[in-house]
């Protein structure tokens, strides 16, 4: 069931942004920034970060979930979605070899 709203979540920022992508100059980052809260970041504007998405998820749609769940549910959904995943790992484990995800950015479009 989580899976399904976060899913539905994700897909309507998508379509959001895509429609403040056409909008000119500015506006287009505060319609989104509006709607979500949540920044859009990127050479496109296109990508939000899982710790910002989860306070939303917490915020808005009262779901008990922490990040480590959130990203192993963005693993699985994400691809389906076709929404590119990058890992990011804390700053002390950069280009460490088995280091852990720590979150991620999720390019909408």
């Amino acid at each position: 069931m989580i899976r399904q709203e976060i899913s539905t979540i994700l897909l309507e920022m998508r379509s959001t942004s895509l429609q403040a992508s056409s909008a000119p100059g500015k506006v287009k980052y505060f319609q989104f920034i509006r709607k979500y809260g949540i920044p859009l970041l990127g050479q496109k504007f296109n990508t939000i970060h899982s710790y910002e998405l989860c306070h939303y998820l917490k915020t808005n749609f009262k779901m008990n979930i922490d990040n480590k769940t959130l990203n192993q549910i963005l693993a699985e959904i994400c691809p389906s979605l076709e929404m590119k995943l990058n890992p990011l790992t804390e700053l002390g484990y950069v280009g460490c070899p088995g280091a852990l995800i720590s979150a991620y950015s999720i390019e909408l479009h």
